[in-house]
């Protein structure tokens, strides 16, 4: 098992280096140890900077600590600590970065100890093994022979049982990381993918907007063109009958083509009237018999706009009353929409909501009836008619401020 800190971290040789460092502070300890077992120095030198394969190789650790360990206490008559610790780094490092089905390896060197003890106690196949752990071990078979057997068994067992079930700990440490950096990853692939929908899904509910719209204009440009062929039906007006009847042929081939286009790339339309920058008065009235307080005010001199953008500015009115409904229910708002010599502006201020406010049933109800696009809607709708939008928040004021430039 790769550690899941080296894998994340940006730079996973600086772990490796931390790892070396603290193997090289160990090292005065075995200086110290050169006045009193001059062999066992080099033997404990070598399995200190065995350490530094506990991450990247710890079962090579492991198989050399245990030889090292082994070689030791056969040639040197004092306890040697050093290589006894870097027995159990290793135990620790394969139950906690080792592959899983080789987590129990760790206790290898555990039976190989339990038979040599018992070797030297009942066999006496060490000749300097009196010394081990000062002195406790007796060589002699007698009675208490199996009472230290035991004792020194338990003592090994359970600081076996100890590194093992730490590097156990970490590995489960290091699976729940893994895991949660996995849902992470999934969370944020699918919130692309929702923003990607929720475009999408904006880009056809205009698309359906823009089919009534330009279906309604070429149904009146059709019947127009009727009409005028009509009229023209006298003496001397047989070039104007012509052009009338290819104004007509041509609106009637283009309704066609687009309601054929429209039916290929979109779902079934919503058959309902297309409201306007007129209706948002009517908008705020419906708005207020949901719960929310909020005033509109309307300056300046209102002027015809095209349906797309009259009906786009309805949207984006529509769409700031429902981010209110969701994100501060009960606030007080106001919107304001101006008539300028260049633009019309769309204002919409609300105040921030208050630290355990809940929603009432009503505000509920109106929220989720809203499109749920949010702010990716409205971009779609500003960048169709060149219009701007600008987002801010001013201590407690929320604001939404969209504007139009005049076709």
């Amino acid at each position: 098992m790769q550690d899941s800190f080296i894998a994340s971290h940006e730079r996973p040789l600086r772990v490796l280096l931390m790892d070396a460092l603290g193997t090289l502070a160990a090292f005065p300890v075995v200086f110290v140890m050169l006045f009193t077992s001059p062999m066992g120095t080099p033997l404990s030198s070598i399995a200190l900077m065995l350490i530094v394969l506990r991450r990247v190789a710890p079962l090579t650790l492991l198989w050399l600590s245990t030889v090292l360990a082994g070689t030791t206490y056969a040639l040197v008559d004092e306890f040697q600590m050093v290589a006894d610790m870097v027995v159990l780094v290793g135990v620790h490092s394969v139950a906690a970065f080792g592959p899983a089905r080789m987590r129990f390896y760790g206790f290898v060197p555990l039976l190989l100890a339990l038979v040599l003890m018992a070797g030297q106690l009942f066999f006496g196949w060490f000749p300097n093994a009196g010394s081990w752990f000062g002195g406790i071990i007796d060589p002699t078979v007698g009675p208490e022979v199996f009472i230290q057997f035991v004792m020194i068994s338990g003592v090994c067992a359970v600081a076996f049982l100890a590194a093992w079930a730490l590097g156990m700990l970490r590995r489960s440490q290091f699976t729940d990381v893994m895991r949660q950096r996995e849902r992470a990853d999934l969370l944020e692939r699918d919130a692309h993918r929702l923003a990607e929908l929720a475009v999408t899904d904006e880009r056809a509910r205009i698309a359906r907007e823009m089919h009534d719209i330009i279906a309604h204009s070429l149904a009146s440009i059709l019947t127009l063109a009727e009409g005028g062929r009509m009229g023209t039906k006298q003496p001397g007006s047989e070039f104007s009958n012509r052009l009338f009847a290819k104004i007509s042929e041509a609106s009637r081939s283009a309704l066609g083509d687009v309601k054929l286009l429209l039916r290929q790339v979109d779902s079934p339309q919503d058959e309902r009237p297309t409201q306007g920058a007129g209706d948002i008065g009517e908008l705020v009235e419906t708005t207020r018999l949901a719960g929310l307080p909020i005033e509109f005010s309307e300056l300046g001199e209102r002027r015809e706009l095209p349906s797309g953008l009259s009906l786009a500015i309805y949207r984006v009115a529509q769409e700031s009353i429902t981010n209110i409904l969701k994100h501060a229910p009960g606030a007080r708002c106001e919107m304001r929409l101006v008539w300028d010599e260049e633009k019309v502006t769309l204002t919409t201020l609300n105040e921030l909501p208050e630290p355990g406010r809940e929603a009432s049933p009503e505000a509920e109800a109106a929220a989720s009836s809203g499109s749920g696009r949010g702010l990716v809607g409205m971009r779609e709708r500003m960048a169709i008619f060149d219009g701007s939008i600008d987002v801010t928040r001013t201590g407690h004021v929320f604001q939404i401020q969209a504007a139009w430039p005049y076709p």
